[in-house]
């Protein structure tokens, strides 16, 4: 059986029906950053922020082969947030800053505030 997800955030499977569909089809991207986590793992990340929302995807990588297995269960992991999930969220930022760095993080909050019409008034 699949890992239970363990974020605050919510799962693919838990953000329903036309949202999920609008935050993860969005093709007005804002920031998007890729890379590999942090060593000894070799699994790939790739942030987007677009104008609905932000989708943190990781894909698991067996480091002696390099290969993706996408036949396993929870071999890829995405998380899904609004934007104003994402800008309150901690464990978004968290991992962020965890697997890129702190200037990722910046860059990706401002985004997000930038494209909220409640936050742009907001210093960043």
């Amino acid at each position: 059986p699949p890992a239970p997800n363990t974020s605050p955030c919510k799962t693919m499977a838990e953000h329903h029906g036309a949202e999920r569909r609008e935050i993860v089809s969005c093709k007005e991207v804002l920031f998007q950053k890729s890379t590999q986590a942090p060593a000894p793992s070799k699994n790939f990340i790739h942030l987007t922020v677009n104008a609905k929302g932000v989708v943190l995807r990781t894909w698991k990588i067996n480091p002696p082969t390099a290969i993706h297995h996408h036949d396993v269960s929870g071999a890829t992991k995405e998380d899904v947030a609004t934007l104003a999930e994402f800008v309150n969220q901690e464990y978004f930022h968290e991992e962020i800053e965890r697997v890129f760095d702190a200037q990722v993080l910046q860059q990706a909050v401002a985004a997000a505030k930038q494209s909220t019409p409640e936050w742009r008034s907001e210093p960043l």
